[in-house]
């Protein structure tokens, strides 16, 4: 009897599989800790190989117990997985799979919109903490705050960050060209070699790009200095050209 459609079917569910985890943490910490763990079967191949005494039987040891390190490292990714994949709209038959797995692709946000908001922010020191996503639609930090959906706009940025709004504090999260959420509760760094008067909006900004490959803009209250965060490192004070100019640059780089 030929199996080979079995086969098939196997292939592309494992892929499936595959496919929407990749989804799920790309563009985050837990991505760059696979690629790691995954270097560690050739190494410990080769170490094995060459007969290292110390390395080679530390390496087989790590390896051979792969799947439980796994599920201690990706636990929270995991834990996503399976709440999305037996959610109740899944049950009752709605194809979310699909629709996250499709959810990946890059559209770049009006830039003008975000620099003007932000430069007219600065100049009325109004605070302001602006996410904009990549390839991590930071749907954990969405949940945190409240939905708005709407298109990015200057005007509708400066009225949520408007001290007397109730969408003031915390964090918006902009994600193609739509405002997602507003008051968002964003992670703070744990580092300790940051300037002493940053308060709770930088060292969130900080944060959030350790984990992920968001880009983040923050406009100071007391100052009214606009600062520029990606991947863990910023400039602060930022003109108004360069605040373009970097914006325009990395989100069409990741566009493409």
């Amino acid at each position: 009897m030929k199996t080979w459609w079995i086969h098939t079917v196997d292939i592309l569910i494992f892929a499936g599989i595959v496919y929407v985890f990749y989804q799920l943490i790309r563009g985050t910490v837990a991505f760059r800790i696979l690629i790691g763990f995954l270097l560690l079967y050739p190494l410990s191949w080769l170490a094995n190989s060459l007969h290292m005494v110390l390395l080679g039987p530390l390496l087989k040891s790590i390896t051979q117990y792969g799947i439980i390190l796994a599920f201690i490292l990706f636990h929270p990714e995991i834990r996503k997985f399976f709440i999305f994949i037996f959610s109740e709209d899944w049950i009752k038959g709605k194809n979310k799979l699909w629709q996250f797995a499709q959810a990946g692709k890059f559209e770049v946000p009006d830039v003008s919109a975000i620099v003007e908001a932000c430069v007219q922010m600065s100049g009325t020191k109004t605070g302001a903490l602006v996410v904009i996503t990549v390839k991590n639609e930071l749907k954990n930090v969405v949940q945190t705050g409240i939905r708005v959906d709407a298109v990015v706009s200057a005007s509708l940025l400066e009225n949520i960050f408007y001290k007397n709004s109730p969408l003031h504090d915390g964090a918006v999260v902009i994600t193609a060209n739509r405002i997602v959420a507003a008051k968002c509760i964003l992670p703070l760094t744990e580092r300790d070699d940051l300037p002493q008067q940053w308060g709770m909006r930088h060292r969130s900004a900080i944060g959030i790009t350790e984990i992920s490959d968001a880009i983040v803009i923050t406009v100071s209250e007391q100052t009214g200095k606009i600062s520029y965060f990606r991947k863990g490192v910023h400039i602060e004070n930022i003109s108004k050209e360069q605040l373009y100019n970097t914006l325009e640059k990395e989100l069409l780089k990741s566009e493409g």
